[in-house]
């Protein structure tokens, strides 16, 4: 009987001890909150990534919502107050929002980029003495910090080329640009 008193607890050290963590239930949601429909909409800024999902909250219902390019964001309407956004494609696009007598509630001006956790990763575990820092913008990955040598250097880039170019589906490596800025040891 008093085993099962402590297995929820430890079932959560088996987990933090993993390093695996359960869900978070409110990790992507954006709340906004609007005095009164019609005054002063509201605007606000949301980073997607591709193919991942957000969810914004709204204090007030919304009776419509409207994305001006479905092809770089699209919206699922769960309730009046919960709407889900999806990362479609790479770009920027907008959202507005509308109450039951046609006021503007919010403006949600929408940028979808790659996600780089797993480029982030992989330099974590393959250059492991490199400070590099990756940022999406506008499809194209930026490189930034300091590698060990000239042949780390070449190898962030190339598997920066080669992130791209799986994500986009793209086997011939011809997705779209980046830039690094990578500064590595003199050579003794």
């Amino acid at each position: 009987m008093t085993l099962n008193l402590f297995r929820p607890l430890l079932a959560g050290l088996v987990l933090l001890s993993t390093g695996l963590t359960l869900p978070a239930q409110a990790q992507n949601v954006v709340q906004v909150n609007i005095s009164a429909s019609g005054n002063n909409p509201v605007s606000r800024d949301i980073l997607l990534p591709v193919n991942k999902s957000s969810v914004v909250e709204l204090s007030v219902p919304a009776a419509d919502v409207i994305i001006t390019n479905p092809k770089i964001a699209d919206a699922v309407v769960r309730t009046p107050q919960r709407v889900i956004f999806r990362g479609v494609k790479t770009g920027e696009t907008n959202a507005f929002f509308f109450d039951i007598h046609g006021n503007q509630l919010l403006d949600l001006q929408i940028r979808v980029e790659q996600d780089l956790t797993g480029l982030d990763e992989l330099y974590s575990r393959l250059i492991p003495e490199g400070r590099i820092k990756s940022e999406a913008s506008n499809g194209a990955i930026i490189l930034t910090g300091r590698v060990p040598s000239l042949s780390d250097a070449s190898k962030a880039v190339e598997l920066a080329e080669n992130f791209v170019a799986s994500d986009s589906g793209d086997a011939g490596g011809g997705a779209a640009g980046g830039m690094a800025a990578l500064t590595g040891a003199a050579p003794a």
